[in-house]
């Protein structure tokens, strides 16, 4: 006879550890987010951004030379007009705004693997992005310039060796 209950604490059992075995390695990285105020210097930088936007957008659709320049004389939907000739122009500054995000995105990504090894979880840390390369499908080795412009985070052969120069440099 088959004792389900114990199979059932057993399958449980492993599944938990394994998860918060993995939990832990991903926690040290996020900590050095939080201690290096990531998220706090994002929000700012997003609410600058958002600012800057705006005020363009306000000396933008004032502007009647601009309107007349498009060939829009009179004053009817100038709004809305306005609204979709500023992000025409706008598009290439969006692009380049984004680009350069997702450089301080990597940056803080690189930042925050270095505080995990500083705190001595290199292996564990090491062990668990793999995992999550694993479980995720990712692409071990994306072509480096739709990955620059595209992905917030760093490839993980990147990662892994700025994992081991850290290491090297805090033995």
């Amino acid at each position: 006879m088959i004792d389900c209950g114990t199979d059932i604490y057993y399958y449980y059992y492993y599944h938990y550890y394994y998860y918060y075995y993995y939990f832990y390695k991903v926690l040290a990285h996020e900590l050095g987010h939080w201690k290096l105020s990531h998220t706090l210097k994002n929000m700012f930088i997003g609410a600058a951004q958002m600012l800057a936007m705006l005020w363009l957008f306000s000396r933008f659709i004032g502007n009647q030379a601009l309107y007349e320049s498009f060939g829009f004389k009179d004053k009817r939907n100038a709004t809305i007009i306005g609204l979709i000739l500023f992000f025409y122009i706008y598009s290439p500054i969006a692009h380049v705004i984004g680009l350069l995000m997702t450089m301080w995105s990597r940056k803080c990504e690189f930042e925050a693997d270095e505080f995990a090894v500083n705190l001595g979880y290199a292996p564990y840390l090491r062990s668990g992005l793999i995992k999550l390369q694993e479980e995720n499908l990712g692409t071990m080795v994306p072509d480096w310039m739709y990955s620059a412009y595209h992905h917030s985070h760093p490839p993980l052969v990147q990662r892994l060796a700025a994992i081991d120069a850290a290491g090297k440099k805090a033995a």
